[in-house]
């Protein structure tokens, strides 16, 4: 699923034998508490995922079985500085 203009998280809600997700470059993303019932969940790849905040993190606290999660290159240059209202415009036609 990486690189894809995914926003909505919850149809992965019921993989429950999921053990790695790869979600990196799906920079329109925001809300990652859908994939806090994957509790088979070992290894989540987040990076370049720039519009996740420290706080939307927290629901992935819950999956004791996480193992490694990738948050790298989460502020892209061009969107810095810009609020959320901003990149929505830029990113319209998508």
């Amino acid at each position: 699923l990486g690189g894809s203009l995914l926003t909505d998280l919850s149809p992965l809600s019921s993989l429950l034998s999921l053990r790695t997700l790869n979600l990196s470059g799906c920079y329109l993303l925001t809300d990652v508490s859908p994939l806090a019932s994957l509790a088979s969940l070992q290894m989540l790849d987040l990076s370049q995922c720039w519009r996740l905040s420290d706080t939307s993190l927290s629901p992935l606290f819950s999956i004791s079985s996480l193992q490694s999660v990738d948050i790298s290159q989460r502020d892209c240059p061009l969107l810095v500085g810009h609020t959320h209202e901003d990149i929505d415009e830029m990113f319209q036609d998508f």
